[in-house]
């Protein structure tokens, strides 16, 4: 990792730390300290790439080898049409069923005709006169001459048919590589951007390949729902050829291939995979690009550039002093001492950003509102939110959750608050005329910080119930208000809902933290749930 650190390639940054995690899910379920060394966790940034000269080049040529094709495919069929029609009339020519063999065999009858029997015997009918033998044998050869030349033109057509045949084939070839290297230039064009990468080494490393999964938002049909790499990119995966065990920068450099052309580092050739699993990538492809596309549009007219600097920092004078100290001394006392505690073990709150930061927060959302540019919405209750991680502010979010992690685990170590290594960030906006409030929900969280960013407003405090699956689940627990630049904290499966704005307009940052190493576990997949106490409170 040092020596990675020290001479990076030129797709890969914002290496952090080799972390051990604090917890592991066993093969049971359950959630347990680390026996003996490791695992390690690495996070860092990969970036994909443009496609090869050689592909761009075909790629440069794929309209015109496309229009070659069809006018080849266009050739041979027409010289298939008529090879067909030169077959027939040789068969009806053999066969006598043309039209122009029932006209000469009528021309014959009417010769043969002119036969007179004779009652004498020993002379069966009148000889032909001269005239009429030549006449005779001038329609025989008629005949064969006809059928000769159609044998002749099935002849010269199949000849050249089978030419033309050869044609096409080499066109199609040609202009489906093109057309293929013309879908690797879009999909290197899709993924050349940077992502977050989770690498988890064992103690089986460097003998058994890492687990790698992309922590942050990516639109990919080659991994699954979590992120995670697909079996085939570990089959084939290369090994230093002297040591015969993985590298950590052999695995960045398949990374990397992977994101400008994952079905050649799995040894699948574009033209013959399924058009199921294309279609698939082709959608997963659109929906990355149109999400780079904002970020970069955005990008070009952002407010505040140092929201958006690479890599990413948060400056100090952002945040409340005690909030950064905490942050600098990382004790579990000076995060203690920030905390308020509204409901033992479940939701807290402390001061973190100053009024200064808020205002350039809001100005930078505002900005982006008035942009035009599209906006994925957060969810389903909230219709007038952006999600951050969608205009390019998910690095500074990646940063974020890594200063709160410490915080998280502090209060959730149980699972919950531990190894973030994914998050879902987005603004929600109340006023009159648009969202109001929210229902009660539960959030697709572990852990959910929610910062109030202002602006001026009445109402809207934040309704607290008990823990899904708890007795009290729908019992109302607690009222918290919101002040401008605090944060409150809970678990994802704490029940709550924000009453209706009276008046003004207010603005949240929620920040939803997530665990794929506690989403493993039976605490997560198969909860408990307790048989609720009466009926529920009119609130929840």
């Amino acid at each position: 990792v040092e020596a990675i650190r020290s001479q990076p390639p030129s797709y890969v940054g914002r290496i952090g730390k080799l972390r051990v995690p604090d917890l592991v899910c066993n093969a049971k379920g359950d959630l347990v300290t680390p026996p003996g060394a490791g695992p390690w966790v690495l996070s860092l940034a990969v970036s994909g790439g443009e496609a090869d000269s050689e592909t761009k080049a075909l790629a440069a040529e794929a309209d015109t080898l496309s229009a070659a094709s069809q006018k080849s495919a266009a050739a041979k069929a027409k010289v298939e049409d008529e090879l067909a029609s030169s077959k027939r009339r040789l068969k009806e020519l053999s066969d006598g069923s043309c039209e122009e063999v029932e006209t000469i065999s009528a021309s014959k009858a009417s010769v043969a005709s002119s036969f007179r029997l004779k009652p004498s015997v020993g002379s069966w009918y009148t000889p032909l006169s001269k005239s009429q033998g030549d006449a005779f044998e001038c329609q025989n050869d008629c005949i064969e001459d006809a059928l000769d030349a159609a044998g002749r033109a099935v002849a010269e057509l199949e000849v050249k048919l089978k030419e033309l045949r050869e044609t096409d084939k080499a066109a199609q070839q040609a202009s489906k590589a093109a057309s293929a290297a013309k879908e690797k230039v879009k999909a290197a064009e899709a993924y050349n951007h940077s992502f977050m990468v989770g690498i988890k080494f064992d103690r089986s490393w460097p003998v058994k390949p890492p687990v790698v999964r992309f922590q942050g938002v990516m639109h990919h049909a080659l991994v699954d729902d979590s992120g995670g790499m697909l079996l085939p990119f570990y089959r084939t995966l290369e090994r230093d050829k002297e040591q015969e065990v993985y590298t950590l920068a052999l695995l960045l450099e398949a990374i990397h291939r992977f994101l400008i052309d994952p079905l050649e580092t799995w040894g699948v050739p574009r033209e013959s995979a399924p058009t199921r699993l294309l279609n698939s990538m082709l959608a997963n492809e659109k929906q990355n690009q149109q999400r780079l596309n904002t970020i970069k549009k955005y990008r070009l007219q952002v407010k505040h550039e140092e929201l958006f600097q690479s890599p990413p920092k948060w400056h100090e004078e952002w945040f409340d002093p005690a909030f950064w100290k905490a942050v600098t001394e990382n004790t579990p006392e000076a995060w203690r001492a920030i905390l308020t505690e509204h409901l033992a073990k479940e939701v807290f709150s402390f001061k973190i950003f100053t009024d200064e930061f808020c205002q350039i927060f809001v100005e930078e959302v505002f900005n982006f509102y008035a942009s035009g540019l599209p906006a994925r919405r957060p969810n389903s209750m909230n219709n007038y939110g952006i999600i951050l991680n969608e205009i390019g502010l998910e690095p500074m979010i990646d940063e974020l959750q890594c200063m709160l992690q410490p915080l998280g685990q502090l209060l959730w170590s149980d699972g919950p608050g531990s190894m973030w290594d994914g998050h879902h960030c987005f603004i929600v906006r109340y006023r009159e005329g648009e969202d109001l409030g929210l229902d009660m929900h539960t959030d697709d969280s572990d852990v959910t910080f929610n910062i109030c960013l202002g602006l001026d407003f009445e109402g809207a405090g934040l309704q607290f119930c008990g823990l899904m699956g708890a007795k009290n689940h729908r019992k109302h627990t607690h009222t918290f208000k919101h002040v401008k630049g605090s944060c409150v904290c809970h678990l994802g499966r704490k029940r709550h809902g924000a009453d209706d704005i009276s008046s003004g307009e207010r603005l949240n940052l929620i920040l939803w933290n997530h665990s794929s190493t506690y989403r493993k576990s039976d605490d997560y997949e198969n909860p408990s749930y307790e048989q609720e106490e009466g009926e529920p409170d009119q609130v929840c």
